[in-house]
């Protein structure tokens, strides 16, 4: 039939009484089962070991670096080189639409056109993979693009020699805050261990943005309490427990003569 089998051979010498080989006897088993056991065994390994290495080099970037810019490059290339994926996107809200902020390519792949009009889309909820992600809040699994009907790129993804490819929601206090996809050149069934270890790397990302934007925020709130200070008609001081001046206006060194210094 075609099909391919290991087979294990097991061969003696029988000689007479001076020692000439006047035989030969053999025996060949069939190690097939085993081998396969063998070779699937090895792949669950490495493939363990690279989603190993995928996370530790998730948590690296995002425990170094407090830029959003700096980091999802990084993040993209180092899921895509462990994982053996070709190309990524990472998809951010923007009103009413999801727009392509960040992607990522292979070497060597021919990426422009679907790059060009990945990073040209308003995607809304429910459109193609990313906007299927963002209206579920689930993973997808596109095996083939080429058949998917609801994939509006599927043109300048077959001029990349994209073909599978997945995606997954970026989650902070269960709300849908990005969404990362995942193309790669070779079909491929889907993977849910991977599924569910890139989801849990996912809601880290989730909770490094939440915490980028909260910084944000922050730093926003005290420039204006800042500016409304220095622009008060009246004395502001502020002083912590132990009685020491952590604030004072323009407006008090008028009022009292003194500096903040």
């Amino acid at each position: 039939d075609g099909s391919v089998r290991w087979l294990r051979n097991l061969g003696a010498a029988i000689c007479d009484e001076a020692g000439r080989v006047r035989a030969l006897s053999g025996l060949s088993l069939d190690i097939t089962d085993r081998r396969r056991a063998e070779i699937e065994r090895d792949a669950e390994r490495e493939r363990s070991e690279r989603i190993a290495a995928a996370q530790f080099a998730v948590a690296g970037v995002l425990a170094e670096t407090s830029d959003l810019h700096a980091a999802m490059p990084r993040i993209m290339a180092a899921l895509c080189e462990f994982l053996h994926w070709d190309w990524s996107a990472m998809w951010l809200p923007r009103g009413d639409a999801l727009e392509c902020e960040f992607t990522w390519a292979r070497e060597g792949l021919p990426d422009a056109a679907f790059r060009q009009q990945s990073e040209g889309l308003r995607v809304t909820r429910g459109v193609g993979m990313p906007g299927r992600v963002w209206r579920d809040g689930e993973p997808a699994w596109i095996a083939d693009v080429q058949q998917d009907a609801n994939f509006p790129r599927q043109a300048a993804a077959a001029e990349a020699g994209l073909r599978s490819a997945f995606a997954l929601p970026v989650l902070s206090r269960g709300a849908v805050i990005g969404v990362l996809e995942f193309f790669s050149a070779e079909l491929r069934e889907c993977d849910v261990p991977m599924l569910t270890t890139l989801s849990a790397l996912s809601t880290q990302i989730g909770d490094f943005m939440e915490r980028l934007d909260g910084q944000r925020r922050l730093r926003a709130s005290e420039q204006r309490m800042r500016l409304i200070v220095d622009t008060s008609l009246d004395g502001v001081i502020s002083m912590d427990e132990d009685g020491v001046v952590t604030l004072w206006s323009p407006q008090a060194s008028s009022i009292f003569g003194w500096t903040a210094d």
